[in-house]
């Protein structure tokens, strides 16, 4: 991460929006990747909401989301040690994942959309939906890592083509202005004097 005091506050605030709102830094990473890649100003703030997006849940956190997705699905009669052999294939299913995709990967799976919904999601469902909703996440490695090895193509000047001296009477006459050509008088050339 850059030490520059302004890219420490852009990803703070870019860390408080994920907090409150990942869906929309996503959306503005989207938005960032539609967008040329030609400068390391553009470069270092997609790879700085990269980062904000990239920090991955704790263990703990992931087992007790689990839980709570998996609670109406849970059978009474399973032992123990079967749910805790469970909990560890989720936990490597998940393991290094973002808190808020596994939420909006969990979310997706009950809600309406889903036509599974009512089924009991297995790890690897999961872990689908979190590679969908991070998709964004790997397409802008994709392109900083391009960028750091100068493989983007630099947005190029537009070409200026000059207009020889026909031209550009004839566009002056196609736009009703008089042809003054007759009235121009041809540039000295060295050494000779204008009266």
């Amino acid at each position: 991460m850059n030490s520059n005091p302004q890219s420490l506050s852009t990803v703070a605030h870019i860390h408080l929006a994920q907090r409150q709102d990942p869906a929309m830094v996503v959306a503005q990473l989207t938005h960032l990747l539609r967008l040329p890649l030609a400068t390391h100003t553009q470069r270092n703030e997609v790879a700085a909401q990269m980062e904000a997006l990239s920090h991955p849940a704790s263990p703990v956190w992931i087992l007790a989301r689990v839980a709570a997705l998996l609670n109406p699905y849970y059978e009474k009669d399973t032992p123990q040690a079967i749910r805790e052999m469970e909990a560890e294939d989720w936990l490597a299913a998940l393991e290094g994942k973002p808190e808020w995709a596994i939420t909006a990967a969990v979310r997706w799976w009950l809600g309406e959309s889903n036509d599974k919904r009512r089924s009991r999601p297995f790890q690897g469902d999961i872990a689908a939906r979190v590679l969908v909703e991070t998709e964004a996440l790997r397409a802008g490695s994709v392109r900083v890592r391009a960028f750091d090895a100068g493989m983007l193509p630099r947005p190029s000047e537009p070409e200026h083509k000059m207009l020889t001296v026909e031209e550009r009477r004839a566009i002056a006459v196609a736009a009703g202005l008089p042809d003054l050509s007759g009235l121009a008088k041809p540039f000295p050339t060295s050494g000779e004097t204008t009266p």
